[in-house]
């Protein structure tokens, strides 16, 4: 007996036992999920994101150094402190150029 409709026949499984029939996993499937969340804040917390969104640049996405990161430490004078060698320096890329984030919203 399927545990969510009470109806069909439900899948056995060896590690996770009883499961939803195939008509209420089919079902589950469908229904849509929301594209983004919904973010709860203030105003203020949203302008102190604009405002501060160089300080808030990654050094690194998915590996790969941050030029963006790089050229804000060089513009503010701070060192960045990344355990990098001088060719991964050379050899950064603007990895967040294209991409939206809530700071631009």
């Amino acid at each position: 007996m399927c545990p969510n409709c009470n109806e069909r026949s439900a899948k056995t499984h060896k590690t996770y036992g009883v499961l939803p029939c195939e008509v209420c996993t089919t079902a589950r499937r469908n229904v849509l999920q929301p594209a983004a969340s919904v973010e709860f804040t203030t105003e203020e917390i949203k302008k102190s994101r604009k405002e501060y969104k160089h300080d808030i640049i990654a050094p690194f996405r998915q590996g790969e150094v941050s030029k963006e990161y790089l050229d804000e430490q060089k513009r503010t004078n701070r060192p960045h402190n990344l355990n990098i060698s001088k060719e991964q320096e050379e050899n950064a890329k603007n990895v967040w150029a294209g991409t939206t984030t809530y700071y631009e919203k």
